[in-house]
């Protein structure tokens, strides 16, 4: 029986005061399966799908793990986010790649988010935790994003993750706190306003959207349909909506928390409240 071990490389990058460690790939090798796993080294889970594979050893016949092969895996996307401590094997990996391409699939409003995330230089730590209670979780306490298992390293999921990430990072700091349903919220709703805008303004090849707030609540679809359309219809998020914003808020049920009332949606006003051109005809 045969096994393929992998380690990860990492850098120190030092700017602005401090050190951090970037992730600058992933060497395997494919070996007994007696042979015991090294300081830092873990099995590979499979051969990956995504990134850049290179076989610098003699035992290759195409993209599959052979004795005397010793593959060499690129995850670019990974480098700016990925954290030393994080745990993912290498199909694992492979799946956060796809999963961060993803990003720029999405309106444009995302991406947005998600550069202000980067340039915050904080990693944050990626790791399978089967004891989680949701199938992707980001903890503030130590900047992780942890998921259930290996199949929930999927887009949306990550997406919905790194923005409440940002949320912490970029918007509210240590105030965010989970007892408040108000972060989650939010999320939803700049979810729902973004791919709305998108499809209406921005002609994007998207079939009409859902209203992501809802799923989870229906029972406020009554007033958040119309809330949203106005949004959309305007092209952007005016502060003239806070009130209906924190009175739906109040009202869903979505997430088992209090409301804060009078909240400000930073992330919300920051990246939709701004007009947009004219809607199309």
């Amino acid at each position: 029986m045969l096994k393929t071990i992998c380690k990860d490389a990492f850098v120190t990058v030092s700017g602005g005061g401090v050190s951090y460690s970037v992730y600058k790939g992933t060497t395997c090798r494919t070996c007994a399966e007696s042979e015991p796993l090294g300081q830092g080294e873990y099995e590979a889970g499979g051969f990956p799908q995504y990134g850049n594979a290179t076989d610098r050893g003699t035992g290759g016949m195409g993209k599959r793990y052979y004795i005397g092969d010793h593959w060499y895996f690129e995850f670019p996307h990974l480098k700016d986010i990925y954290a030393s401590t994080s745990n993912l094997n290498v199909m694992e990996k492979s799946s956060l790649e796809y999963a961060l391409q993803t990003i720029t699939k999405r309106p444009a409003d995302f991406s947005k988010v998600y550069q202000k995330l980067l340039a915050t230089k904080k990693l944050i730590k990626f790791q399978i935790n089967p004891k989680a209670i949701s199938n992707a979780q980001y903890n503030k306490d130590n900047i992780s994003i942890e998921f259930k298992d290996s199949y929930a390293i999927d887009g949306d999921m990550l997406m919905e993750e790194l923005l409440h990430a940002a949320q912490h990072l970029v918007y509210y700091g240590e105030a965010m706190d989970n007892k408040y349903k108000d972060y989650e919220f939010e999320v939803k709703c700049f979810w729902d306003c973004s791919y709305w805008i998108a499809y209406i303004y921005d002609g994007l090849d998207y079939p009409a959207p859902m209203y992501y707030a809802t799923i989870t609540d229906s029972s406020i679809l009554s007033d958040y349909e119309p809330f949203i359309e106005k949004i959309y219809q305007a092209g952007f998020f005016s502060r003239t909506n806070l009130a209906t914003y924190n009175s739906i808020a109040d009202k869903w049920k979505g997430y088992n928390g209090m409301h804060i009332s009078n909240f400000t949606p930073k992330m919300i006003l920051d990246i939709l409240g701004r007009a947009r051109p004219p809607l199309k005809q």
